[in-house]
């Protein structure tokens, strides 16, 4: 039956069709049924609409999203986030860009990489096709945005107002072909390109972004209390010594994690890292848990943001503002001389935050402790613990291969009115670089926690790189004069680093970063841990930003679990 499904030549059938194609006698076909019904559970055969089969696993079907490269390339990126299959263009078939469709595996190419057909539109992406409306003599046309699809007529009357350069929406009446173009009616005006707000508008339709709270969400969020109740605080652990304080760029709205840093015998630190618990307050299948879990994270954009979470959680009730009372799960870390964690623990704590600092302003008052930075001294004298807790956690990281790509981010300049002026360079400095060696430290410890303790949970993973991205990295690396003499099919993050390093003060730098950065596979969430090859770790998860992206929150749901029967390194 397997090898039946597994042929190229195959097409889907149901088990009725492929019992009498193989001629199985009747006094057989309970035990096959029976098989089938195993071989679906266990994920062997894949059952599509009209319970017609396909086989399933690595060399059989799966389902995923098409996508359509600038290239022109049709890639499918699986829904389990496995690895993306090409599809070549005469296995598309009248799929389109955004459609989730089932693949078959039909061969690999010379480097194993999947090559899929489309078997089936699982589900349109959106029957609205986006463009510019555009006037060609007495006729109006929208040109589509995705290139793959044809331009749509759209006669005066279903204009809904539309001219000449405004972005529109526009409902297919009827499918083009020999008897002319596609013809559709204009279902939504996003407004004249280039207005400020229409390619957020733009973004947010095509990719059915959530721009606004349902109103049972909003209802939920409203019952929630205005404070942490006091027997809560009572019954938790309070983390007040040394006091935390939160450091975020100068904009930042919501501040979900604090530090603080303490020196002990023997060169050693007790790193504390503080994040708002938002586990606490939204709880499984609630309404603000439904929606958090179909947006799965905030997404940003140029001066504004559509929130995971309404916004009495996100900017309230789980924003550690300075001076009050707030819930947190704590990771309390005890690191060595070699910056190595001799000793952790998972908590529940409740904190008072005793500043919110900027990265610019603690950098500045670490390079001038004495200067005018309106930081207390006790507060500046735990800051220095920190720098120096940071330098060994960058040794210890960049001594095991981690590669850092040491870039500027950019930052996108907008006027009052949200009109784009230009783009800023935003330099990482050292208070930068703290907070990320800190909250990298606590999402791996937590993970080898989970890892230990055989939790199911979703960890951050990076494979390894394409063998044959790495080749075009040598090969670019080298007119350059720079060397990267590796085997493609085993290259280390060392490699890359020792590439990296290289190229450090040459002009070349930031372009032979980027070209190295690219030449890597994207971190995706997977139930399998198979370590996280940018960052040289064994395992790595997301557990510092629940307010703004969901698999945070299951982590702190799985620590609090864990928590009870005591989350330490043993």
């Amino acid at each position: 039956m397997l090898d039946y499904l597994k042929r190229r030549d195959y097409r889907p059938q149901t088990l009725k069709e492929l019992l009498q194609r193989l001629e199985v006698p009747k006094g057989e076909r309970p035990a096959v049924r029976r098989a089938v019904r195993e071989m679906v559970e266990d994920g062997r055969v894949v059952r599509l609409s009209g319970r017609r089969l396909v086989a399933g696993g690595p060399d059989g079907a799966t389902s995923g999203v098409l996508e359509r490269r600038p290239d022109g390339r049709a890639v499918v990126v699986p829904l389990d986030g496995g690895r993306e299959v090409v599809v070549p263009e005469r296995h598309v078939g009248d799929a389109r860009g955004g459609d989730t469709v089932a693949v078959r595996i039909i061969d690999r190419d010379r480097r194993r990489r999947a090559r899929a057909a489309i078997v089936e539109v699982l589900d349109r992406g959106d029957d609205a096709v986006l463009g510019l409306c555009v006037r060609s003599g007495r006729s109006w046309w929208v040109k589509p945005f995705d290139a793959d699809r044809p331009g749509v007529q759209v006669p005066s009357a279903f204009r809904l107002g539309a001219t000449t350069g405004d972005v529109v929406a526009v409902e297919v009446l009827r499918a083009g072909g020999r008897g002319g173009p596609p013809e559709g009616k204009v279902v939504e005006l996003l407004g004249p390109l280039g207005t400020p707000g229409v390619d957020e508008r733009v973004v947010c339709r095509r990719h059915r972004l959530r721009t606004t709270f349902p109103r049972e969400t909003i209802a939920a969020a409203r019952r929630l209390p205005s404070a942490a109740p006091a027997e809560e605080i009572a019954r938790r652990e309070r983390f007040d010594d040394p006091a935390p304080v939160t450091i975020d760029g100068e904009t930042a709205k919501d501040f979900d994690d604090a530090v603080a840093v303490e020196a002990l015998d023997g060169g050693r630190a007790r790193l504390a890292v503080h994040i708002a618990d938002v586990a606490w307050f939204v709880r499984p299948g609630d309404p603000i848990d439904l929606e958090a879990y179909a947006r799965g994270t905030s997404v940003y954009f140029p001066g504004t943001v559509l929130p995971m979470l309404p916004e009495r959680l996100s900017n309230d009730l789980c924003s550690l503002r300075p001076h009050e009372d707030r819930l947190v799960q704590s990771v309390i870390m005890d690191v060595d001389a070699r910056g190595e964690v001799r000793d952790f623990r998972v908590a529940d704590g409740v904190i008072r935050s005793a500043a919110r600092l900027t990265y610019g302003a603690v950098a500045e008052a670490l390079e001038r402790p004495r200067g005018r930075h309106g930081i207390p001294r006790d507060v500046i004298e735990m800051l220095r613990h920190a720098d120096r807790l940071r330098e060994r956690l960058e040794r210890r990281r960049q001594a095991r291969g981690s590669v850092d790509f040491d870039l500027p981010e950019p930052e996108i300049l907008l006027d009052v009115e949200g009109v784009m002026t230009g783009v800023s360079v935003r330099p990482r400095n050292r208070a930068h670089r703290m907070i990320e060696e800190f909250m990298l430290l606590a999402n791996e410890t937590v993970a080898g926690l989970f890892e230990r303790r055989a939790m199911p949970c979703l960890y951050r993973v990076h494979e390894l790189p394409d063998p044959a991205k790495i080749e075009a990295l040598a090969e670019f690396a080298r007119k350059f004069g720079l060397t990267l003499d590796v085997d493609p099919d085993a290259v280390a993050p060392g490699d890359i680093q020792r590439l990296l390093r290289a190229a450090e003060g040459r002009p070349e730098y930031p372009v032979v970063a980027q070209v190295a950065l690219r030449s890597m596979r994207q971190a995706r969430y997977s139930t399998d841990n198979v370590g996280h090859f940018g960052l040289a770790a064994p395992s790595y998860l997301h557990f510092t930003s629940p307010i703004r992206r969901y698999p945070d929150l299951v982590a702190h749901r799985i620590a609090r679990d864990l928590g009870r029967r005591g989350a330490t390194r043993d």
